[in-house]
Protein backbone atom coordinates (compact mmCIF):
# COMPACT_ATOMS: atom_id res chain seq x y z
CA UNK A 1 0.00 0.00 0.00
CA UNK A 2 2.72 2.31 0.74
CA UNK A 3 4.38 1.71 -2.42
CA UNK A 4 0.79 2.32 -4.15
CA UNK A 5 0.14 5.46 -2.38
CA UNK A 6 -2.12 8.32 -4.14
CA UNK A 7 -1.74 9.14 -7.44
CA UNK A 8 -3.84 11.56 -9.25
CA UNK A 9 -4.54 11.56 -13.30
CA UNK A 10 -3.32 8.89 -15.63
CA UNK A 11 -4.30 5.01 -14.16
CA UNK A 12 -1.35 3.35 -12.83
CA UNK A 13 -1.31 -0.70 -13.81
CA UNK A 14 0.56 -2.18 -11.11
CA UNK A 15 0.82 -5.99 -10.81
CA UNK A 16 0.73 -7.65 -7.26
CA UNK A 17 2.26 -10.84 -6.47
CA UNK A 18 0.99 -13.52 -3.98
CA UNK A 19 2.93 -16.31 -4.08
CA UNK A 20 2.08 -18.88 -5.60
CA UNK A 21 -0.46 -16.73 -7.92
CA UNK A 22 1.30 -13.72 -10.11
CA UNK A 23 -1.89 -11.89 -11.76
CA UNK A 24 -2.62 -8.51 -12.90
CA UNK A 25 -4.08 -6.26 -10.01
CA UNK A 26 -5.56 -3.53 -11.93
CA UNK A 27 -5.27 0.15 -11.91
CA UNK A 28 -5.55 2.72 -9.57
CA UNK A 29 -7.98 5.61 -10.72
CA UNK A 30 -8.01 9.55 -9.64
CA UNK A 31 -9.74 8.41 -6.33
CA UNK A 32 -6.56 6.27 -5.38
CA UNK A 33 -9.54 3.18 -5.22
CA UNK A 34 -7.28 -0.63 -6.61
CA UNK A 35 -9.49 -2.85 -8.62
CA UNK A 36 -8.98 -6.07 -9.17
CA UNK A 37 -8.98 -6.98 -13.02
CA UNK A 38 -8.42 -10.86 -12.62
CA UNK A 39 -7.25 -13.49 -9.69
CA UNK A 40 -7.00 -16.79 -9.60
CA UNK A 41 -8.54 -17.06 -5.83
CA UNK A 42 -9.36 -13.31 -3.99
CA UNK A 43 -9.80 -15.68 -1.10
CA UNK A 44 -5.73 -15.51 -0.65
CA UNK A 45 -5.82 -12.10 -0.70
CA UNK A 46 -5.24 -9.61 2.46
CA UNK A 47 -7.96 -7.73 3.88
CA UNK A 48 -5.83 -4.42 3.78
CA UNK A 49 -5.43 -4.95 -0.48
CA UNK A 50 -9.21 -6.27 -0.35
CA UNK A 51 -10.12 -2.94 1.02
CA UNK A 52 -9.33 -1.71 -2.23
CA UNK A 53 -11.81 -3.87 -4.41
CA UNK A 54 -14.62 -2.19 -6.62
CA UNK A 55 -16.91 -4.46 -8.18
CA UNK A 56 -16.62 -5.15 -11.47
CA UNK A 57 -19.34 -3.18 -13.92
CA UNK A 58 -22.10 -5.45 -14.59
CA UNK A 59 -21.78 -7.16 -17.69
CA UNK A 60 -24.16 -6.06 -20.43
CA UNK A 61 -27.64 -7.00 -20.74
CA UNK A 62 -28.15 -10.57 -22.60
CA UNK A 63 -29.25 -9.29 -26.57
CA UNK A 64 -33.17 -10.43 -26.58
CA UNK A 65 -34.05 -13.81 -28.58
CA UNK A 66 -35.51 -12.66 -31.44
CA UNK A 67 -39.64 -13.34 -31.26
CA UNK A 68 -40.41 -16.98 -32.24
CA UNK A 69 -42.53 -16.79 -35.70
CA UNK A 70 -46.11 -17.60 -34.76
CA UNK A 71 -46.99 -20.86 -35.43
CA UNK A 72 -49.37 -21.87 -38.21
CA UNK A 73 -53.16 -22.26 -37.63
CA UNK A 74 -54.43 -26.31 -38.06
CA UNK A 75 -56.03 -26.59 -41.43
CA UNK A 76 -60.02 -26.94 -41.23
CA UNK A 77 -61.37 -30.51 -40.13
CA UNK A 78 -62.08 -33.03 -42.89
CA UNK A 79 -65.92 -34.06 -42.45
CA UNK A 80 -66.59 -37.47 -40.52
CA UNK A 81 -69.09 -39.94 -41.85
CA UNK A 82 -71.58 -40.54 -39.69
CA UNK A 83 -73.57 -44.04 -38.88
CA UNK A 84 -76.50 -43.21 -41.20
CA UNK A 85 -74.05 -43.30 -44.02
CA UNK A 86 -73.34 -46.91 -43.84
CA UNK A 87 -76.29 -49.73 -44.19
CA UNK A 88 -74.84 -52.41 -41.89
CA UNK A 89 -73.99 -50.94 -38.38
CA UNK A 90 -70.73 -53.27 -38.47
CA UNK A 91 -69.94 -51.76 -41.40
CA UNK A 92 -69.75 -48.44 -39.69
CA UNK A 93 -68.36 -50.05 -36.47
CA UNK A 94 -65.18 -51.19 -38.46
CA UNK A 95 -64.81 -47.54 -39.96
CA UNK A 96 -64.55 -46.24 -36.78
CA UNK A 97 -62.01 -48.52 -35.75
CA UNK A 98 -59.89 -47.75 -38.88
CA UNK A 99 -60.17 -43.79 -37.75
CA UNK A 100 -58.78 -44.38 -34.07
CA UNK A 101 -56.08 -46.37 -35.77
CA UNK A 102 -55.17 -43.94 -38.58
CA UNK A 103 -56.18 -41.04 -36.21
CA UNK A 104 -54.90 -40.87 -32.58
CA UNK A 105 -56.32 -43.83 -31.47
CA UNK A 106 -59.58 -43.91 -29.65
CA UNK A 107 -58.10 -42.37 -26.15
CA UNK A 108 -59.38 -38.66 -26.67
CA UNK A 109 -61.36 -38.86 -29.29
CA UNK A 110 -64.81 -37.15 -29.11
CA UNK A 111 -67.60 -38.99 -29.43
CA UNK A 112 -71.80 -37.68 -29.05
CA UNK A 113 -74.47 -39.74 -27.35
CA UNK A 114 -76.90 -40.82 -30.65
CA UNK A 115 -80.11 -42.95 -28.87
CA UNK A 116 -83.37 -41.58 -28.39
CA UNK A 117 -84.00 -43.04 -24.77
CA UNK A 118 -81.67 -41.75 -22.01
CA UNK A 119 -78.84 -44.37 -20.66
CA UNK A 120 -77.65 -43.74 -17.37
CA UNK A 121 -78.05 -39.52 -17.08
CA UNK A 122 -76.96 -39.99 -21.21
CA UNK A 123 -79.52 -38.20 -23.15
CA UNK A 124 -78.85 -37.72 -26.90
CA UNK A 125 -76.57 -34.86 -28.30
CA UNK A 126 -74.41 -35.09 -25.32
CA UNK A 127 -70.49 -34.79 -26.24
CA UNK A 128 -67.96 -36.35 -23.89
CA UNK A 129 -64.67 -37.38 -24.35
CA UNK A 130 -63.38 -41.79 -24.90
CA UNK A 131 -60.92 -42.64 -21.59
CA UNK A 132 -60.35 -45.67 -21.68
CA UNK A 133 -61.07 -47.69 -24.97
CA UNK A 134 -60.96 -51.61 -24.44
CA UNK A 135 -63.31 -52.76 -27.46
CA UNK A 136 -66.20 -51.50 -29.29
CA UNK A 137 -68.75 -52.82 -26.43
CA UNK A 138 -66.41 -51.33 -23.52
CA UNK A 139 -65.28 -47.81 -23.45
CA UNK A 140 -65.46 -45.32 -21.05
CA UNK A 141 -66.33 -42.08 -21.89
CA UNK A 142 -66.06 -38.56 -19.58
CA UNK A 143 -69.18 -37.23 -20.44
CA UNK A 144 -69.15 -32.74 -20.70
CA UNK A 145 -70.62 -31.29 -17.35
CA UNK A 146 -71.00 -34.96 -16.23
CA UNK A 147 -69.24 -37.99 -14.97
CA UNK A 148 -67.24 -40.85 -16.69
CA UNK A 149 -70.07 -43.79 -18.15
CA UNK A 150 -69.11 -46.96 -19.24
CA UNK A 151 -70.79 -47.23 -22.55
CA UNK A 152 -70.96 -49.70 -25.81
CA UNK A 153 -70.07 -47.46 -29.65
CA UNK A 154 -73.10 -48.86 -31.03
CA UNK A 155 -74.65 -46.05 -28.85
CA UNK A 156 -72.56 -43.50 -30.39
CA UNK A 157 -71.35 -41.45 -33.36
CA UNK A 158 -67.89 -41.07 -33.28
CA UNK A 159 -67.87 -36.80 -33.15
CA UNK A 160 -63.78 -35.92 -33.82
CA UNK A 161 -60.73 -37.45 -34.13
CA UNK A 162 -58.41 -37.22 -31.05
CA UNK A 163 -55.86 -35.54 -33.90
CA UNK A 164 -58.85 -32.95 -34.48
CA UNK A 165 -58.03 -34.18 -38.44
CA UNK A 166 -61.99 -35.51 -38.57
CA UNK A 167 -65.18 -33.88 -37.65
CA UNK A 168 -68.88 -34.89 -37.37
CA UNK A 169 -71.05 -32.57 -38.95
CA UNK A 170 -74.90 -32.50 -38.93
CA UNK A 171 -76.56 -31.16 -42.35
CA UNK A 172 -75.49 -27.90 -42.62
CA UNK A 173 -77.77 -24.86 -44.44
CA UNK A 174 -75.95 -22.79 -46.72
CA UNK A 175 -75.15 -19.16 -45.36
CA UNK A 176 -77.20 -16.69 -47.78
CA UNK A 177 -74.27 -14.60 -47.56
CA UNK A 178 -70.11 -15.28 -46.81
CA UNK A 179 -68.05 -12.57 -47.93
CA UNK A 180 -65.99 -9.64 -46.69
CA UNK A 181 -63.42 -8.87 -43.39
CA UNK A 182 -59.80 -7.88 -43.28
CA UNK A 183 -58.27 -5.19 -41.29
CA UNK A 184 -59.90 -2.61 -39.54
CA UNK A 185 -58.73 0.68 -37.29
CA UNK A 186 -57.90 2.14 -35.13
CA UNK A 187 -59.21 5.13 -36.93
CA UNK A 188 -61.89 4.93 -39.33
CA UNK A 189 -59.92 5.55 -42.76
CA UNK A 190 -59.78 1.40 -42.16
CA UNK A 191 -62.11 -0.65 -41.91
CA UNK A 192 -63.66 -4.21 -42.72
CA UNK A 193 -66.33 -4.05 -45.58
CA UNK A 194 -69.35 -6.55 -45.67
CA UNK A 195 -70.70 -5.32 -49.44
CA UNK A 196 -73.92 -6.60 -50.39
CA UNK A 197 -74.42 -7.75 -46.82
CA UNK A 198 -78.41 -7.15 -46.29
CA UNK A 199 -80.04 -8.64 -43.37
CA UNK A 200 -83.17 -11.41 -44.23
CA UNK A 201 -86.44 -9.48 -42.84
CA UNK A 202 -89.22 -11.85 -43.89
CA UNK A 203 -87.81 -15.50 -42.03
CA UNK A 204 -88.36 -16.61 -38.68
CA UNK A 205 -84.67 -16.33 -37.71
CA UNK A 206 -81.43 -14.69 -38.55
CA UNK A 207 -77.82 -15.72 -37.58
CA UNK A 208 -74.80 -13.74 -38.00
CA UNK A 209 -71.04 -15.56 -37.30
CA UNK A 210 -67.92 -14.23 -37.54
CA UNK A 211 -64.02 -14.40 -36.09
CA UNK A 212 -62.96 -11.65 -34.38
CA UNK A 213 -58.80 -10.53 -32.82
CA UNK A 214 -58.05 -7.60 -31.38
CA UNK A 215 -56.39 -6.35 -28.07
CA UNK A 216 -57.59 -3.41 -27.82
CA UNK A 217 -59.79 -2.05 -24.32
CA UNK A 218 -61.30 0.86 -23.36
CA UNK A 219 -63.95 1.85 -25.83
CA UNK A 220 -67.41 0.47 -27.82
CA UNK A 221 -65.86 -0.90 -30.96
CA UNK A 222 -68.40 -2.45 -33.50
CA UNK A 223 -67.16 -5.24 -36.03
CA UNK A 224 -70.30 -5.97 -38.17
CA UNK A 225 -72.67 -2.73 -37.66
CA UNK A 226 -75.28 -1.28 -40.18
CA UNK A 227 -76.84 2.13 -40.40
CA UNK A 228 -79.68 3.88 -41.84
CA UNK A 229 -79.96 3.81 -45.60
CA UNK A 230 -79.65 7.23 -47.46
CA UNK A 231 -82.46 9.07 -48.15
CA UNK A 232 -83.25 10.42 -51.56
CA UNK A 233 -82.97 14.51 -51.57
CA UNK A 234 -81.87 14.30 -47.95
CA UNK A 235 -78.51 14.77 -46.12
CA UNK A 236 -79.61 14.12 -42.73
CA UNK A 237 -78.29 11.28 -41.45
CA UNK A 238 -80.59 8.86 -39.24
CA UNK A 239 -79.58 6.98 -36.04
CA UNK A 240 -81.63 3.56 -37.38
CA UNK A 241 -78.87 0.96 -37.21
CA UNK A 242 -78.26 -2.87 -36.06
CA UNK A 243 -74.51 -2.99 -33.98
CA UNK A 244 -72.58 -6.28 -33.33
CA UNK A 245 -70.10 -4.89 -31.00
CA UNK A 246 -67.80 -5.82 -27.88
CA UNK A 247 -68.17 -3.28 -25.15
CA UNK A 248 -65.10 -1.04 -23.59
CA UNK A 249 -64.46 -4.15 -21.56
CA UNK A 250 -63.97 -6.88 -24.03
CA UNK A 251 -67.86 -8.02 -23.82
CA UNK A 252 -69.98 -9.46 -26.22
CA UNK A 253 -72.42 -6.78 -26.99
CA UNK A 254 -75.46 -6.60 -29.72
CA UNK A 255 -78.31 -3.65 -30.02
CA UNK A 256 -80.68 -2.11 -32.32
CA UNK A 257 -81.47 1.63 -32.69
CA UNK A 258 -85.20 2.15 -33.84
CA UNK A 259 -84.24 6.14 -35.03
CA UNK A 260 -86.42 7.49 -32.52
CA UNK A 261 -84.47 10.61 -29.78
CA UNK A 262 -85.55 9.04 -26.76
CA UNK A 263 -85.45 5.19 -26.02
CA UNK A 264 -84.77 4.05 -29.39
CA UNK A 265 -81.48 2.21 -28.62
CA UNK A 266 -82.44 -1.44 -27.32
CA UNK A 267 -79.18 -3.91 -26.45
CA UNK A 268 -78.60 -7.43 -25.32
CA UNK A 269 -75.24 -8.28 -23.56
CA UNK A 270 -73.65 -11.64 -22.56
CA UNK A 271 -73.83 -12.66 -18.64
CA UNK A 272 -71.35 -13.36 -17.01
CA UNK A 273 -69.33 -10.47 -19.00
CA UNK A 274 -66.91 -11.64 -21.47
CA UNK A 275 -63.26 -10.30 -22.08
CA UNK A 276 -62.28 -10.79 -25.97
CA UNK A 277 -59.61 -8.12 -25.99
CA UNK A 278 -56.81 -10.66 -25.66
CA UNK A 279 -55.14 -10.37 -29.19
CA UNK A 280 -56.64 -14.20 -30.10
CA UNK A 281 -59.08 -15.26 -32.20
CA UNK A 282 -62.54 -15.77 -31.32
CA UNK A 283 -65.78 -17.42 -33.00
CA UNK A 284 -68.55 -14.91 -32.18
CA UNK A 285 -72.21 -16.26 -33.21
CA UNK A 286 -75.88 -14.19 -32.59
CA UNK A 287 -79.18 -15.65 -33.19
CA UNK A 288 -82.21 -13.16 -33.44
CA UNK A 289 -85.78 -14.47 -33.55
CA UNK A 290 -88.56 -12.55 -35.09
CA UNK A 291 -89.85 -12.65 -31.64
CA UNK A 292 -87.09 -10.69 -30.37
CA UNK A 293 -84.99 -13.14 -28.23
CA UNK A 294 -81.14 -13.19 -28.96
CA UNK A 295 -78.25 -16.00 -27.95
CA UNK A 296 -75.03 -15.27 -28.20
CA UNK A 297 -72.13 -17.84 -28.69
CA UNK A 298 -68.70 -17.75 -28.51
CA UNK A 299 -65.82 -20.39 -29.49
CA UNK A 300 -68.46 -22.58 -29.50
CA UNK A 301 -70.20 -22.34 -25.92
CA UNK A 302 -73.54 -20.26 -25.54
CA UNK A 303 -72.52 -17.36 -23.58
CA UNK A 304 -75.85 -15.40 -23.24
CA UNK A 305 -79.27 -14.69 -24.17
CA UNK A 306 -81.50 -10.94 -24.14
CA UNK A 307 -84.41 -10.12 -25.89
CA UNK A 308 -85.44 -7.22 -27.81
CA UNK A 309 -88.73 -5.47 -29.08
CA UNK A 310 -89.84 -8.43 -32.47
CA UNK A 311 -89.62 -5.89 -35.07
CA UNK A 312 -86.06 -4.90 -36.99
CA UNK A 313 -85.59 -0.94 -37.66
CA UNK A 314 -86.48 -0.52 -40.92
CA UNK A 315 -84.34 1.37 -43.89
CA UNK A 316 -80.97 -0.30 -43.22
CA UNK A 317 -78.00 0.32 -45.65
CA UNK A 318 -76.87 -3.43 -47.62
CA UNK A 319 -74.24 -3.43 -46.91
CA UNK A 320 -71.92 -3.54 -43.50
CA UNK A 321 -68.94 -2.00 -42.11
CA UNK A 322 -66.71 -2.41 -38.68
CA UNK A 323 -67.93 0.88 -37.54
CA UNK A 324 -70.90 3.06 -35.95
CA UNK A 325 -73.08 4.27 -38.91
CA UNK A 326 -74.04 7.49 -37.55
CA UNK A 327 -70.87 9.04 -36.55
CA UNK A 328 -68.32 7.01 -38.02
CA UNK A 329 -66.12 6.07 -34.52
CA UNK A 330 -66.03 3.27 -32.27
CA UNK A 331 -64.05 1.59 -35.27
CA UNK A 332 -63.15 -1.71 -34.38
CA UNK A 333 -59.27 -2.01 -34.16
CA UNK A 334 -58.06 -5.79 -35.15
CA UNK A 335 -59.32 -8.63 -37.75
CA UNK A 336 -62.73 -9.39 -39.04
CA UNK A 337 -62.98 -12.33 -40.58
CA UNK A 338 -65.63 -13.36 -43.18
CA UNK A 339 -69.16 -12.86 -41.87
CA UNK A 340 -71.94 -15.42 -42.65
CA UNK A 341 -75.65 -14.48 -42.54
CA UNK A 342 -78.08 -17.29 -42.32
CA UNK A 343 -81.81 -17.09 -42.47
CA UNK A 344 -82.49 -19.89 -39.96
CA UNK A 345 -81.67 -20.89 -37.24
CA UNK A 346 -78.33 -22.98 -36.12
CA UNK A 347 -78.05 -26.09 -33.54
CA UNK A 348 -75.31 -25.69 -30.82
CA UNK A 349 -73.75 -28.41 -32.94
CA UNK A 350 -73.76 -26.24 -35.69
CA UNK A 351 -72.26 -23.74 -35.03
CA UNK A 352 -69.47 -25.71 -33.66
CA UNK A 353 -68.87 -27.47 -36.95
CA UNK A 354 -69.09 -23.61 -39.17
CA UNK A 355 -67.09 -22.19 -36.71
CA UNK A 356 -64.22 -25.25 -37.06
CA UNK A 357 -64.74 -25.41 -40.74
CA UNK A 358 -64.40 -21.91 -41.05
CA UNK A 359 -60.86 -22.03 -39.93
CA UNK A 360 -58.77 -19.21 -38.41
CA UNK A 361 -58.47 -15.89 -41.02
CA UNK A 362 -55.07 -14.86 -42.52
CA UNK A 363 -54.85 -11.45 -43.85
CA UNK A 364 -51.41 -10.40 -45.72
CA UNK A 365 -49.86 -7.28 -44.33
Amino acid sequence: RKAIGRRRGEPLLVIVRWDPHPFQAGSLGQDGALEFVRSPDLRLVSKSIREYIISEPPPPPPTPPEPEPEEEPPPPPERMRSMNDFEELNDYLKYVEDMFKKHGGANGARVMYMEDVPYAGIHKGMLGTIKQYVNRDELQVKWDDFEKRWVNLRRLQIYETADKAFLYIEDLPDPIYCDGGGRSGPGNDVVANFEGAALPRRCKCFVLMTKIRTKYAGRNQHFVAWGSAPTPGSMAVARRSVDFRLSATGNLEYGEHTGAMAGGWRQATCTPRLTLCDNKWHSVTLVRQDTGFIWFYCDGELVGQGCLTADLPPGLTDSAKSYRWSKKDSVFAGDVGPLRIFDQELSIQQVRAYEKLAGTPRFSD
